[in-house]
């Protein structure tokens, strides 16, 4: 495990073009590569509205991106419970076995 301290934070808009970068690389390791269709702008404009359609979180060691989680909630009629639906989940390989994905997760 490194030494370097971890922070985990909640990414805005101006951290779209990182999310997506991550978003494209977790596509290629799903062996998707050709899978996101879109640009970083849309990312951005939706984190930009008044209540985004998802929270995203940005684990960074000395200032640099490390991984992320992006998540939103959902509600289950039948069982009257709100949930957390954890919809991509990424740390690069350079960067796994060194407790950023567990760091995400306790976040």
């Amino acid at each position: 495990m490194t030494s370097a301290p971890l922070t985990i934070r909640q990414a805005g808009p101006a951290d779209a073009a990182t999310g997506h970068r991550f978003i494209c690389e977790l596509a290629v390791y799903e062996r998707e590569p050709d899978a996101v269709t879109y640009a970083p702008e849309r990312l951005q404009a939706q984190m930009n509205r008044p209540v985004p359609p998802f929270t995203c979180l940005l684990a960074e060691r000395e200032g640099a991106p490390v991984g992320f989680a992006l998540y939103f909630y959902t509600y289950s009629t039948w069982e009257g419970t709100e949930t957390l639906y954890l919809e991509d989940f990424f740390v690069p390989e350079s960067a796994r076995r060194t407790g950023v994905g567990r760091a995400l997760f306790a976040a």
